[in-house]
């Protein structure tokens, strides 16, 4: 039985190494010099709104019920949603990347570090499409509109092949997260969207509910600071209650 779970094995570790050359085939390798500032940016921006902290955006559903959701980004998910494949310590063949990153994180953790550090190094970031690179850094430059008034939740869909089980998104056409179940009780980001490409279907973001408050618990000392916006969600209503009212007023003078 030994050897047939270490036939199983060397048979797996062949399989991903194939699986691993034509991912690879895929790729472009080294990113242009001018992405740097803006990815170590976008990183300040990542770290400041998500890495250590777990955070509660409560909204109302269809039936006008209390739901919550709980988001827990992670620094090795920020690599991902920057539209990079791989970010390789000198890695040129694919082989090394089955060798070094087993795990699959494919240097996830590294990225993000060396975008906070500043140490980026461009020459080894794997990646597919500039295009989608450039696209969703710039919708990530927004990041910080996640907790403004007016964001919305959506339910579980499906965009051009990525199926998510909730997004955030903003309330003008800016930007969606996208997020998925992991192992612990908070969903992580699986991909960022930039509402305004022109590319961009949006239609798997249009049902949104109202977010009522969000709630951001630091993970290391354990404070939290809660944001409510009924009080001003309620105002607006009003607000365009009397605008209606005034109207029909109006209209009956007409």
């Amino acid at each position: 039985s030994n050897s047939i779970t270490s036939e199983r094995v060397e048979y797996i570790k062949i399989l991903y190494s194939f699986y691993v050359m034509e991912w690879f085939i895929c790729m472009n390798k080294g990113l242009e010099r001018d992405f740097k500032e803006q990815l170590c940016r976008v990183a300040a921006k990542y770290k400041a709104c998500f890495v250590g902290k777990e955070i509660k955006y409560v909204y109302r559903d269809k039936q006008n019920k209390r739901r919550e959701l709980f988001i827990g980004p992670k620094e090795q998910n920020f690599m991902h949603l920057c539209g990079i494949g791989c970010y390789g310590d000198g890695l040129n063949d694919p082989l090394d990347l089955g060798k070094k990153n087993l795990d699959g994180s494919k240097g996830a953790k590294q990225f993000y570090s060396a975008c906070i550090e500043g140490r980026l190094a461009m020459g080894d970031i794997w990646f597919n499409d500039i295009n989608s690179v450039e696209i969703k850094l710039a919708a990530l430059e927004n990041l910080d509109s996640l907790f403004k008034q007016g964001v919305c939740i959506c339910n579980y869909g499906t965009y051009e092949r990525l199926s998510f089980q909730n997004a955030v998104r903003t309330s003008e056409i800016i930007l969606a997260l996208t997020f998925i179940k992991s192992c612990e009780d908070f969903l992580i980001p699986n991909s960022a969207i930039n509402l305004r490409s022109g590319k961009a279907d949006t239609s798997a973001f249009k049902e949104t509910y109202k977010v009522t408050s969000i709630t951001v618990k630091d993970i290391g000392s354990g404070a939290e600071t809660t944001k409510d916006f009924k009080n001003k969600i309620g105002q607006n209503k009003k607000q365009r209650r009397d605008k209606k009212k005034a109207k029909q007023k109006r209209d009956r003078i007409l």
